[in-house]
């Protein structure tokens, strides 16, 4: 049984990236950009109008022009190729291309228009006023976006806007979620004696899901020969398999035998934790296998300390691990020293406090967490306002 510290680096010593694949920017919210995207036009792509209002020549109204002829309109999309004359004002709406020689654009609330005639209300105009130059946002062939980057709504807007559709990307693994247990009954099902609903599939899938990852679930059977023969199966098309119960070592158990008959190779099993002791990290063929432990609040424990990370670092999403910060306990907390604790908990502001229904077969209290307390074992008693190790789930 290894130590959360010697698990957790493990896991990122056998995290390796699973390559790269070009996708649509339709598709790559929280994706990781494999390669620095370089802008293949500026943006501006020419000179526009920042507002609804008229553009003038600046030197006519600093030499005195206080009325304008308005000669026209510009609207937004208009390819027209404008020039203006001395004493001429153009009505020009935001996004419309500024003819080359106007210098300043008005807002329309500084001026008073009557009879085909302007006139400005303003004092003053800066040279350039309200006019978007080219390549303001971006220049051509800068870095539009860099290598790392996890695209969100903003970067698939500005890529689309530079007329981008595709971009390269680490790749995600394909997933599959194994839930093991004869007595496990699907919800909607009438419920009989000595069955549970299970819980632990749609609870794994859904936890992906919220990392842009689909995942395909199986059922299966506590039999060994169909252990082994899925087991096999799975790792023919899968880089990540993730097991739902069946890794101890009861007589009902048979995942870890089947995975130590096919030779894998065993990274960890069993961590000095709780709740999720029982858990199994190794690699079988190309794909890599977590053992999570049946009791769902242990197995959502152990998803997020240890296969989310996995799932990050494979992708070079950083940082790894949950985000973590030091916060004042709200109250006195007690337990038993020697092993290490992740306890839900509500994080609020600068405080956290721990909340009650901490057994590994309790998910009520985890709906109404949005943190996890981490403590190492090493200490038995804290107190109200002592700071400790929280990691932030929302």
């Amino acid at each position: 049984m290894i130590s959360v510290e010697e698990a957790k680096k493990l896991i990122i010593d056998n995290s390796p990236i699973l390559g790269e694949e070009k996708i649509a920017v339709s598709e790559a919210m929280g994706r990781v950009i494999s390669k620095n995207i370089l802008a293949p036009i500026s943006l501006p792509s020419f000179r526009q109008s920042a507002m609804d209002g008229y553009c003038i020549i600046k030197s006519d109204f600093d030499e005195g022009i206080k009325e304008f002829i308005l000669a026209g309109e510009i609207p937004a999309g208009s390819k027209q190729k404008i020039k203006l004359n001395k004493g001429e004002a153009y009505r020009i709406f935001t996004g419309a291309p500024v003819p080359d020689n106007g210098t300043a654009v008005i807002m329309q609330e500084n001026i008073l228009a009557k009879n085909e005639k302007i006139t400005i209300r303003q004092p003053k105009l800066k040279e350039q006023e309200n006019i978007r130059q080219i390549g303001e946002d971006i220049e051509e062939v800068e870095i539009a976006v860099e290598q790392y980057h996890v695209v969100n709504p903003a970067t698939v807007g500005f890529l689309n806007s530079l007329g981008i559709t595709e971009a390269e990307v680490y790749k995600k693994p394909k997933t599959a979620i194994v839930v093991t247990g004869n007595e496990l009954i699907e919800p909607g099902k009438e419920l009989s004696f000595g069955g549970v609903y299970e819980s632990n599939g749609e609870m794994l899938k859904s936890a992906l899901s919220q990392l842009n990852i689909v995942a395909e679930t199986f059922k299966l059977k506590d039999d060994y020969k169909s252990t082994l023969e899925l087991i096999n199966r799975l790792t023919n098309k899968y880089e990540l398999i993730l097991f739902s119960g069946g890794i101890s070592v009861g007589d009902y158990d048979f995942v870890g035998k089947a995975l130590s008959e096919l030779n894998a190779e065993a990274i960890f099993y069993k961590v000095n934790q709780k709740p999720g002791k029982p858990l199994y990290f190794g690699k079988l063929k190309h794909s890599f296998v977590f053992g999570l432990p049946g009791n769902p609040s242990s197995s959502l424990v152990c998803f997020y300390e240890y296969v989310l990370p996995w799932l990050n670092n494979t992708q070079k999403k950083c940082p790894s691990f949950l985000p973590q910060k030091n916060l004042t306990l709200t109250h006195d907390y007690s337990l038993k020293p020697g092993r290490a604790m992740f306890l839900k908990a509500n994080a609020l502001g600068s405080n956290v406090t721990i909340l009650e229904g901490q057994n590994s077969f309790m998910l009520k209290s985890f709906t109404q967490a949005n943190a996890l307390v981490y403590l190492n074992g090493e200490k038995s008693k804290f107190v109200e306002k002592e700071e400790v190790e929280v990691h932030i789930l929302a």
